[in-house]
């Protein structure tokens, strides 16, 4: 995993300073202070790279050896719940409740799989190089697919479970998207001394 040094990270801010909220469809999310999006985050492309990327890049995920305990969605209204083995069942329960409020969100809502994956990542290890705790990541349901769940939904658990950074993650609460959205734990960065 690459770590961002401070310049990166304020680099960073710099460039998405200028950055504007969209009027959101949903307005069942709650607001927070921050919020992250790129310029290719609202196209609606759908292409054939997006299956072929699929087909071959993702499924190889699916079969690493990982330390989490994982319950997948097979549906667009199932929750998804995870935690790495070390995570305190307690930790999981308050993450779970949403008693552990998320200090930042992202939104991969029409992005093809690459991108969101790509952006999930950076996104990820900018908030933990940011020293934060939780953050909101907003996947969609895809009730509007054929098979009634979404690509990204599908995914997303296996893209977590293969990042150091993360810890634990479970489907948020309805008023921060419910099961099309999730709250992911951070690990701490260990300090340097």
């Amino acid at each position: 995993m690459t770590k961002l040094n401070k310049k990166d990270i304020q680099a960073w801010l710099d460039a998405t300073q200028d950055v504007k909220k969209i009027k959101q469809k949903n307005s069942h999310v709650e607001k927070s202070e921050f919020f992250y999006t790129n310029d290719m985050h609202f196209s609606k492309l759908k292409h054939e790279s997006e299956i072929a990327y699929t087909a071959t890049m993702l499924e190889k995920d699916k079969f690493l050896e990982s330390d989490f305990r994982t319950k997948h969605a097979s549906h667009s209204q199932d929750d998804i719940k995870s935690a790495r083995k070390s995570v305190d069942k307690k930790l999981q329960l308050k993450l779970k409740n949403g008693d552990i409020r998320y200090q930042d969100r992202i939104d991969l809502h029409g992005m093809l799989l690459k991108q969101a994956k790509d952006s999930l990542v950076y996104f990820l290890q900018t908030s933990q190089q940011m020293g934060l705790k939780c953050v909101l990541v907003i996947h969609g349901k895809g009730t509007n697919t054929e098979s009634n769940i979404g690509q990204i939904k599908q995914q997303i658990p296996y893209w977590l479970e293969n990042l150091d950074c993360v810890l634990s993650f479970t489907s948020a609460l309805p008023k921060h998207g419910g099961t099309g959205a999730m709250y992911v734990l951070l690990r701490r960065i260990e300090k340097q001394r």
